[in-house]
């Protein structure tokens, strides 16, 4: 099988979406960072199983770094990631840039504050470790509902 077909914008990531679609297909969607373990893997193993075409993307994303955390040393390794993933059969790789997915003037904020301090019952390090966890998290959710179409 030849490797994943890669798309580095979102226009050609909803266009390929949207393709498999309008060919009955149903599209499943892994998100990850890249630097890939076997924690991934099983995620498109689960997408593969239960989807007909397998889409994964690889996005360091820089909002999703708190204060203090280096995104610049956080590992990449593309060349063995789409390996790895063409081995496991993925359909596309999805590896946007922080400039194209975040342009310049790119002003949308999606407060959770709520959900940030999180309720009682999380433990007191999952809101200590990152509290912008679920902002990123939400602005993030929204940009891959745009970038799927």
């Amino acid at each position: 099988m030849a490797g994943p077909v890669l798309l580095r914008t979102a226009l050609r990531m909803r266009a390929w979406s949207r393709r498999q679609r309008a060919a009955g297909r149903t599209v499943g969607f892994v998100p990850t960072m890249g630097a890939l373990h076997q924690g991934h893997l099983s995620l498109v193993r689960r997408a593969i199983r239960d989807c007909d075409r397998v889409v994964a993307s690889i996005f360091v994303n820089p909002i999703q770094f708190a204060p203090g955390e280096d995104y610049l040393k956080y590992p990449r390794a593309l060349a063995r990631d789409q390996r790895l993933l063409a081995t496991e059969g993925v359909h596309a790789l999805f590896v946007p840039s922080a400039a194209h997915l975040y342009p310049r003037g790119f002003q949308t904020r999606i407060q959770v504050p709520e959900l940030s301090r999180g309720p009682p019952s999380w433990p007191s390090c999952c809101r200590r470790w990152n509290p912008t966890c679920c902002t990123w998290a939400a602005r993030t959710t929204s940009r891959r509902a745009w970038w799927s179409g």
